[in-house]
Parts: structure tokens; C-alpha cells; sequence
């Protein structure tokens, strides 16, 4: 995705730079007609973003006034194709970006391996998908995941030859899956009806996460915490009652108990693993700390249960039944309604509990004239953006479609707004991955959203630490001067983690970039797509703060 490390031209171009430029190039040029057969057949989700978007119905009007420039989310369902008159279904998930505050879909990326029916269930915040697929006949359909940048798809299997099993979550680097799969206890199909929650690597295979009411209990995981360390479902207990559980290696699977004596299920975990939601009647939160706590449900509600949770757990979003009592022409109570969306923030530290979606957004001043919210299906890791589904009432035959707002308020700490001044998160750079054996909990990286590096510099003079400006280190953002000549320059920078912030795992980030004010050389780890490379660059023009590269030596992971 960059050419930021292509050498210059007169040195030789290893594959590695090579790949790295034909990925820029692939950037560069994101913006893609959609397949011919999308355009044709299945219009809807194109269109009516941008309809939508026309009517000031999804949210383009922020609490903050954010102009939407460059953050992607990613939408996915299924359409049929005919092919060789055999009508296949296959998955799909659509970039979609916004542009000067209207969302449109920059491309579709299909999931289906030959002529294999494929259905998607999740995604993580990096390009892998997880889902099932079927091969037809009376083959049983297979868990999969799927990497969209090279469109690599591999069948994670099932317990047994004759059983089956579906995905439901994925890792964000896609080492790891959870999802449920059939026992299939023996040879003629007994126990292809208790379904137990699974967890796949490429060196474990898929392994049963069990029950918490024996092996004849059944179990099902529904998502994943980042580093794949934390699953959280539902299983059967002891006395039959289904609850909500959270699994990981040192504790096996734990009984997160339930609101009173009725079911629970836990449905979202934030990337650290540390809070879940889910459901027990209504809506509900665990920590440790508190348990399982009930978020009740808006007036006149029956009930509601969560979908999605921010990273920093202060955000909860799901929905409810909006059940309405009606009296017909005939003197006849009828009850009417259907879901709606609900937006959780802790009213304990100044939130406003539970409110439904789109009267929260109407507060805002967000026209919804023939839009209706129908459902939150999930909330970005940072909290500002919520997607789900809409009816409106231009769509033929009432079909949901699909929605993404963004609401910015205390609960988020940083949004969007579209200038130059806007970064992606309160300090630079990521978690790398546990393979890679580093010793740092925090390097560069290229953000593909806006196309630029974020790092961190810490100020050396003759490699002893220093300052400028009496600031030791900064958060900074290169821009991308010239593919060809490997330069890059200085787009922003500010403190280095100002607030304090912790990273995913609840640590302090480390600082992993370093300039020397005597030698003028800048050294870093920059992470590219699944890549991380040691990095060397000189400052060869101080005036308007310009890098070149000198050396680019890709990392190996440890064994």
C-alpha cells in the first residue's frame, strides 16, 4: 500500500521494494468502478449511500462538523450470480470512504474461491473476513478466512470429516478465528446438533473451546478480542440455562453469570479483552471489576442487547424493540414497531445512558426526513462511527440499507473533521504483531487512510537524548514526497502522546523512531500492511523538512 521505501532509482530495487511500489501504485489509484454485475443487478448499496448522503440522512452533519475526508469503514452481505445456470451466492464487503462529506463506495472485493458459495459474518479492522463457505452438493459448508489484499481464502476445516462450522470473528492481523463448529461424535453423524465454540491458528488448527455444561453441552463463540487472546459466546451451564462466556487459555471458558436467573450472551469485546457487552434481557456490560451490569432499555422498550463496543469500553451501541400500541379504525388494539438502534455512554462519568440513535442524532440536527434507523450492527474502535442498517421510503419493497454515522461528543477522544491538523489517534503508530519478537510495544506505521506515515521521534544529539523546542519527543506524520526518489517530509507533528493515552493492551506506548540533530538521521520500524521494515533516512533539506531514504531492510519474524 505505499512506495514510501522505494529506494533511489539508481540503486537496485530488491522484490520487497518492488511489491511496496506496485502497492502505491494500487493506492494511488484506489477509486474503482464496481464489477459490471454489482452495477447491473444489486444498485442499491452504491446508490443509496449516495441518495442518502444528498439528503443529509446518515449523519454528515457531526456534533463537531466533521467533513468525512478519508476514513474507510467496510460494509459486507451477499448477492447471487448466475453461473453456468447454477445460482451461486456469494459475499461481498464494500470499502466505503467519504469525500467532502458525502460516502460513496470506493470498490467491492468478493469473496468466493471458484464456484463456491460464501457468506461473510465478520470482519476485522484490517482486511481479513471471516464467514463460511459451501462447496455445494452435500459437502458440509466450512469456516474460512479470507485476506482481501492478495484474495487469499483458506477452508479452516471442522472437528470431523462429516461436520461443519461456520466463522464469526477474526484478529485484527487474521491469525486468529473464532467461531462454533459440529461435534460429529461418531461415524454415522451423532452430535452433528451440539454446536461448541472453536479457536483456529495455522499452528493449533481448529481447537474446542468446550462447554460450560460438559461435552454434551453446546457452546458458541461470537467474537474476538485484537491479539486473539480473548473469545467471548454463549454456553450451556449445568442446569440448562444459556450464559454468557468469556474463554482464554489460562482460564478456559468462565461463567460471566446473567442479569437475575435468565439467559445471558455476550455478543462484543473491546481489543483489550477487559469489557464485553451482550445481552440478558436487556443490554449489558461486564468488567471484572463490576460483573455483569444491565443497561436497561429506552421508555417503553421490552427489551434490548448490545452489538458493539468501542476499544475504550465508554461506548456501547445495539438495539431495540420499539414496540408501539396502536388503535385501529375499528376500535382493535394492535401492537406495531420494529427495531431500532440505541447509542450507551456511561452516565456515571457524564454520559447520557441509553438513547435511541437517531433521536440522539436528531438532537444534533440531523435531518432523517424518509430515513429510518433499523438497527446498529457494530461501532468503530475509536467510537465515532456507527453503522447498521435504514429503511427508507423511496427503497422498493422497504429493503434495508445499509447506514454509517458518525457522532462525536466527551465519549470519543479524537475525531475526524477532515484538515490537515487531524490525526488517526491520540498518539502514532501500532501494536505490532507478537511474531515479529519486538521489543517495542509501539512502531510505525503507513496509514492507508490518508496515505500518510505516523511515528514517534524521539530528539537525540550524538546518540544521548536531548530536545527541541525543550520537547524530547514527538508524534509526527510524514506525507509522501516522491516514490521515485524514496523521499518523504514532514506533514504535522505535535507532542509526543500528550495525554497520556495507553495503548491496546493498557501499557504506555513506547516511542519507536529517533532523529539525531548532529548526523540528521532519522531511524525507524515502520510497519507496511503485513510487513515491518528497519528503516534509515537522512534530513537533506531542514528549510522545508525533507527526508531521503538510505536503507530499507525488511524484517523476518521470529521462529
Amino acid at each position: 500500500m505505499s512506495g514510501a521505501f522505494r529506494k533511489p532509482l539508481r540503486q537496485t530495487l530488491s522484490d520487497i521494494v518492488l511489491l511496496i511500489l506496485a502497492l502505491a501504485i494500487l493506492l494511488a489509484n484506489a477509486a474503482q468502478a464496481a464489477p459490471d454485475y454489482f452495477a447491473n443487478n444489486y444498485p442499491s448499496l452504491r446508490e443509496l449511500l449516495k441518495d442518502a448522503a444528498g439528503a443529509d440522512a446518515v449523519g454528515l452533519s457531526s456534533i463537531k462538523g466533521s467533513k468525512f475526508i478519508y476514513p474507510a469503514l467496510y460494509l459486507i452481505g451477499e448477492t447471487d450470480e448466475l453461473l453456468n445456470s447454477t445460482q451461486i451466492t456469494r459475499s461481498f464487503f464494500a470499502i466505503v470512504r467519504f469525500d467532502n462529506g458525502l460516502p460513496y463506495v470506493e470498490d467491492f472485493v468478493y469473496i468466493r474461491p471458484g464456484e463456491i458459495s460464501s457468506f461473510a459474518t465478520k470482519m476485522s479492522g484490517d482486511p481479513y473476513v471471516t464467514g463460511y463457505a459451501d462447496a455445494g452438493g452435500s459437502s458440509p459448508y466450512h469456516a474460512y478466512v479470507f485476506e482481501s489484499e492478495t484474495e487469499s481464502f483458506q477452508d479452516l476445516g471442522a472437528f470431523s470429516d462429516i461436520g461443519f462450522s461456520y466463522g464469526t470473528a477474526v484478529n485484527v492481523d487474521g491469525s486468529v478465528v473464532a467461531g462454533s463448529a459440529s461435534l460429529a461424535v461418531d461415524g454415522e453423524g451423532a452430535g452433528l446438533d451440539i454446536l461448541h465454540g472453536f479457536r483456529w491458528t495455522e499452528s493449533s488448527g481448529m481447537v474446542d473451546l468446550g462447554s460450560l455444561a460438559g461435552p454434551t453441552g453446546t457452546s458458541r463463540a461470537f467474537d474476538i478480542n485484537g491479539d486473539g487472546a480473548v473469545i467471548v459466546g454463549e454456553s450451556k451451564i449445568p442446569s440448562g440455562e444459556i450464559h454468557a462466556f468469556r474463554w482464554t487459555e489460562q482460564s478456559g471458558l468462565e461463567d460471566l453469570g446473567a442479569v437475575g436467573t435468565g439467559r445471558s450472551v455476550a455478543t462484543a469485546v473491546t481489543y483489550s479483552g477487559d469489557v464485553i457487552v451482550g445481552g440478558s434481557g436487556n443490554a449489558v456490560r461486564w468488567t471484572e471489576a463490576t460483573g455483569m451490569i444491565d443497561l436497561g432499555a429506552p421508555d417503553g422498550a421490552t427489551n434490548s442487547i448490545a452489538t458493539g463496543v468501542s476499544n475504550s469500553g465508554a461506548i456501547v451501541v445495539g438495539n431495540y424493540d420499539n414496540v408501539r400500541l396502536d388503535i385501529n379504525t375499528d376500535g382493535i388494539a394492535e401492537f406495531s414497531g420494529t427495531t431500532r438502534p440505541f447509542r450507551w455512554t456511561d452516565d456515571g462519568l457524564g454520559g447520557h445512558g441509553m438513547m435511541d440513535l437517531q433521536e440522539l442524532l436528531q438532537l444534533q440536527g440531523v435531518d432523517f426526513t424518509g430515513f429510518t434507523l433499523i438497527s446498529a450492527d457494530g461501532v468503530s474502535e475509536d467510537g465515532q462511527f456507527i453503522f447498521g442498517s435504514m429503511l427508507s421510503n423511496d427503497a422498493e419493497n422497504f429493503e434495508p440499507l445499509p447506514y454509517v454515522v458518525q457522532l462525536c461528543d466527551d465519549f470519543v477522544d479524537l475525531c475526524f473533521d477532515g484538515t490537515a491538523n487531524s490525526w488517526p489517534s491520540l498518539f502514532s503508530g501500532v501494536i505490532p504483531d507478537p511474531s515479529w519478537g519486538l521489543a517495542l510495544n509501539n512502531i510505525g506505521t503507513l496509514y492507508a487512510m490518508d496515505g500518510l506515515i505516523y511515528s514517534c521521534l524521539k530528539v537525540m544529539s550524538n546518540g544521548l537524548p536531548s530536545s527541541l523546542n525543550g520537547i524530547p519527543s514527538y508524534d509526527i506524520g510524514f506525507e509522501i514526497v516522491s516514490y521515485e526518489q524514496g523521499t518523504i517530509g514532514v506533514a504535522k507533528a505535535r507532542p509526543f502522546n500528550e495525554t497520556l493515552a495507553l495503548n491496546g493492551n493498557g501499557e504506555p506506548p513506547d516511542c519507536s523512531g529517533s532523529i539525531d540533530l548532529i548526523t540528521n538521521i532519522y531511524a525507524d520500524l515502520i510497519q507496511v500492511g503485513s510487513e515491518v521494515f528497519d528503516v534509515r533516512f537522512e534530513l537533506f533539506d531542514g528549510e522545508n523538512l525533507r527526508l531521503r531514504l538510505l536503507t530499507l531492510e525488511p524484517l523476518t519474524p521470529s521462529p
